[in-house]
């Protein structure tokens, strides 16, 4: 079995969430969020992780279905004890009435232990990868992200998935940002907008995914600190993107033409992009504990997007 952890890392077992240390096979050194550090077996927490994914991919998986132990024990003469394991720990049943405004102050929804853990774990689930999740400070939005390919410390840089809860419904979906100045190699920007270049056919891919799921690309553009920001829409339309700015007429351009604005941006000219999906307050209520798995559905067909903004060429 291959080794499904990387040092610096975030899973989960049945007593928490934990960062890895140390691989050093067969063990693996892990510390909890507690401080505390525990050696343990590579190949039990693997098996621990498994279930976990499991029991969020299908949350009508019986005790019978999930075991954390191995029926052998280590010389495979004997049957070991099957430990029976509870439900997994979220306790995410949907968004409430109360959690649609403009401040988290009074909910709950973005803890690890609820949808924002949920989501990562969904996405983890659909993708094969190992995700995870951060409440944005004072504002009602999640990040879900790969550990590895993240700095918490400088989110702006970095490209994620991004789950937003307004007032009058949710939206989410891919993200990235450009940054209103100079822009290294630490900035995905970079990257994606490389990688669009070299195969402008990624965006008439991802029109397919568009259709399917009603989404749209959004740009917001402006100058930050000042209030002259212009959010822009492109739907697939036919084989094309209808690319309509601000209060304009849209307009009917190529996908490769498409690209090629994204690549003129002003230096000087913040962007918000997100390819995502907006869902009206009282569909998000409806759709109760699964909305995790509906999100993590489109997410999991944006992941192209994800990766051409966080892989090197």
């Amino acid at each position: 079995m291959g080794i499904p952890f990387i040092v610096g890392g975030t899973y989960r077992n049945r007593d928490g969430a934990y960062e890895v240390v140390e691989l050093a096979p067969p063990t693996m050194l892990i510390r909890y969020r507690d401080g505390r550090e525990l050696k343990t077996l590579i190949a039990d927490q693997a098996r621990i992780w498994e279930n976990i994914q499991i029991e969020e991919d299908n949350p009508d998986a019986t005790d019978d279905d999930i075991e954390d132990l191995p029926r052998r024990s280590r010389s495979g003469s004997a049957p070991r004890p099957v430990r029976r394991v509870a439900k997994p720990a979220f306790d995410f049943q949907g968004l409430a009435e109360t959690d649609f405004k403009t401040t988290p102050t009074g909910t709950n929804w973005r803890r690890q232990n609820s949808l924002g853990g949920l989501l990562a774990g969904q996405l983890s689930a659909h993708s094969g990868r190992t995700f995870a999740s951060q409440a944005v400070s004072r504002r009602c939005e999640v990040y879900v992200y790969e550990p590895h390919r993240f700095n918490p410390q400088e989110p702006r840089r970095e490209a994620k998935f991004r789950f937003a809860v307004h007032e009058s419904g949710v939206l989410h979906g891919f993200y990235i940002e450009k940054n209103d100045g100079p822009m290294d190699s630490t900035w995905d920007w970079t990257r994606f907008s490389a990688a669009l270049a070299r195969d402008p056919g990624l965006c008439t891919q991802v029109a397919a995914v568009l259709a399917e799921h009603d989404l749209c690309w959004q740009l917001e553009t402006g100058v930050i600190g000042r209030g002259d920001w212009t959010l822009t829409q492109v739907n697939a339309a036919g084989g094309q993107a209808q690319w309509r700015s601000g209060n304009e007429a849209p307009e009917t351009i190529s996908w490769v033409e498409f690209v090629e604005r994204l690549h003129a941006l002003p230096a000087g000219q913040w962007c918000d992009l997100m390819v995502c999906q907006s869902l009206p307050r009282a569909r998000a209520i409806a759709l109760r504990v699964g909305l995790a798995n509906h999100a993590a559905k489109v997410w999991h067909a944006l992941l192209p997007l994800y990766l051409a903004g966080v892989q090197a060429a």
